[in-house]
């Protein structure tokens, strides 16, 4: 509790002293992971909370990793940008074996900011088009593993069963919450015939001397089905140390 009075009182000093400029500074403080939103892929993950936007400014709190078992990233560059003004600051990364981490630190800027760390962007309504597409952003973090269904609407993700035939549907295939990162889902297959959709996949887990994130992390997968026509469909997914999974949708 302590850790986060001081946090707090780090930002209203900040948002009085700074008001209109951008502040990064590192923070040594332990927060639950659970509150943060995540963007990203398996090889690089962006973790940010969003702690206030007045309309003036705004603050976050950022961390995450690089999967870099071949060669170490030893530094992620910030890049602020509003108006006609752009700020640039590099984070020095933690490296391990395989992976480069990204410390936790909190950003501070005005609220019309784009703010990308390494190549992401953080989502918002203005930046969205400029994340890669195969990157979705915004999942809520399930920690029911399963088969969850998707479309997204004005850069938001609706999970639901029910579609209408003009809507771009996604599968989302989860494999609940675990303790630490080093776990992906592989899909080796799916196939849409008839009226059902088969897919194929294993869970990849880290290996016992594998040295990994020590965080709460949501290994999950999408895969981008597209329109379907009218009907019922039934989902079967058998994903190797995972289990098999089954899921009906229907689309009017």
């Amino acid at each position: 509790m302590k850790k986060f009075i001081l946090i707090f009182l780090i930002f209203v000093f900040n948002m009085i002293a700074f008001s209109g400029i951008v502040y990064v500074h590192s923070v040594s403080a332990n927060i639950p992971q659970n509150l943060f939103e995540y963007a990203g892929s398996r090889s690089n993950m962006i973790y940010y909370l969003e702690l206030f936007n007045d309309g003036e400014e705004k603050g976050y709190l950022i961390s995450g990793w690089f999967f870099t078992p071949v060669k170490p990233i030893e530094k992620t560059k910030i890049l602020i940008e509003y108006d006609n003004f752009k700020f640039e600051y590099n984070i020095d990364n933690k490296i391990s074996k395989i992976y480069s981490d990204i410390p936790l630190h909190l950003i501070i800027c005005p609220s019309n900011s784009e703010i990308k760390i390494g190549e992401i962007y953080l989502p918002n309504n203005d930046n969205e088009k400029r994340n890669t597409k195969d990157v979705i952003k915004n999942i809520p973090k399930i920690q029911e593993m399963g088969i969850f269904t998707f479309t997204i609407e004005n850069g938001e993700v609706l999970l639901k069963n029910l579609f209408d035939q003009n809507e771009e549907i996604y599968i989302l295939i989860n494999a609940g919450i675990r303790k630490t990162g080093g776990f992906s889902i592989d899909i080796k297959s799916y196939e849409i015939k008839n009226s059902q959709i088969v897919i194929e996949g294993e869970l990849k887990e880290p290996s016992k001397n594998e040295i990994v994130t020590q965080a709460f992390t949501f290994p999950s997968i999408q895969i981008k089905i597209g329109k379907l026509k009218p009907g019922n469909y039934v989902i079967k997914a058998n994903i190797k140390n995972l289990g098999i999974f089954t899921k009906t949708i229907e689309i009017k």
